[in-house]
C-alpha cells in the first residue's frame, strides 16, 4: 500500500492540497488568536475534533461518503478536515462570535 501511495498520490495536486489544508489553518490561527483565551479555544477545538471524527466515521461506515487521497499513509484520509479545518473554524467562531448561542 505504501508503494501505491508513493507512486500515485505523493506530490500530486490533491496531496499538496491536503498538506496545505492540514497546516495552513493552524498557522493562521496561531497568528490571529486571542492569546488570553488560548486554552478555552483549544478546548473548544478539541471537542470539535472529537465530534467531527465520530460523525465522520459514522458517515463513512454507513457508506454516505468516502475520501480518496491520504496525506500520510496509514492515517485517516479525513485528517485535514477533522483535525485542522473544522476545529480552527470553530475556534475562530468562538473567538469572534462569542455572543452566539453554542448550539448555533
Amino acid at each position: 500500500m505504501t508503494d501505491i501511495w508513493r507512486t500515485h498520490v505523493l506530490f500530486t495536486r490533491q496531496w499538496w492540497l491536503g498538506v496545505g489544508l492540514s497546516i495552513c489553518p493552524w498557522l493562521f490561527w496561531i497568528g490571529f488568536r486571542d492569546k488570553r483565551a488560548t486554552g478555552q479555544f483549544l478546548l473548544s477545538g478539541f471537542m470539535m475534533i472529537i465530534v467531527s471524527s465520530w460523525l465522520d466515521q459514522l458517515g463513512i461506515a454507513m457508506g454516505l461518503w468516502h475520501y480518496h487521497w491520504e496525506v500520510i499513509p496509514f492515517m485517516p484520509a479525513n485528517f485535514p478536515w477533522n483535525f485542522s479545518l473544522l476545529p480552527v473554524t470553530v475556534m475562530f467562531l468562538h473567538q469572534y462570535k462569542s455572543g452566539i448561542h453554542p448550539l448555533f
